[in-house]
């Protein structure tokens, strides 16, 4: 190994040229992000909605979508149903709001 060390760099008009590589299309820029950030959005709302409900909303699930937030599930009470629209208005980025949790 020590004696190409000791070799005399190549000229430039020498070297092997570079591979030129297609360009591949790419999703437009902000998409991956904006479904991370509605996944996280979605998750701390079901976690402030349970813990402000104190879980009594059976089968929770947040929806967050370019047209707002969605609220399913059941509960008890329209109290309850009340409370976790409440818990989830707070936290919707100013996105409309749809409470369809059911009342058994």
């Amino acid at each position: 190994m020590d004696h190409e060390r000791n070799r005399p760099a190549l000229p430039e008009f020498l070297l092997p040229s570079a591979p030129v590589y297609p360009e591949v299309p790419r999703k437009p820029a902000g998409e991956p992000a904006e479904e991370a950030h509605s996944a996280r959005l979605a998750a701390r709302i079901a976690r402030v909605v349970a813990r402000r409900t104190a879980g009594s909303v059976q089968n929770l699930r947040v929806e967050v979508r370019r047209d707002g937030v969605f609220l399913d599930g059941q509960c008890a009470s329209f109290y309850t149903k009340q409370l976790a629209q409440q818990a989830a208005m707070g936290l919707s980025d100013e996105k409309q709001l749809t409470n369809r949790i059911e009342v058994v």
